[in-house]
């Protein structure tokens, strides 16, 4: 984990994307022009939401798409499993 803190840490100044939330009008924004990362503390936060949550971070946005995809994937075998898991809860 902490080379990935420091992939945050190197970016300083320096723009990059996520995986798209659409939870607001700035992560609306966010998802269209990417964000820069303003100092060691942005990178920490950043690092922590990458750790915590789906989002991921990349330093272009093509990069962004073919994950996009792996997360859609990963989403979709998340909602089965749970499905089955509400079947066998219902067994019981």
């Amino acid at each position: 984990m902490a080379s990935r803190l420091e992939w945050f840490i190197d970016r300083i100044g320096k723009r990059v994307f996520r995986t798209p939330v659409e939870c607001c009008e700035h992560c609306t924004k966010v998802n269209k022009e990417g964000l820069v990362i303003h100092d060691e503390l942005q990178a920490q936060y950043l690092f922590d939401v990458e750790c915590e949550t789906p989002v991921k971070y990349f330093d272009k946005d093509e990069d962004n798409k073919s994950l996009i995809e792996i997360a859609d994937k990963a989403e979709k075998l998340i909602s089965t499993a749970r499905g089955y898991n509400e079947v066998d809860m219902a067994k019981d």
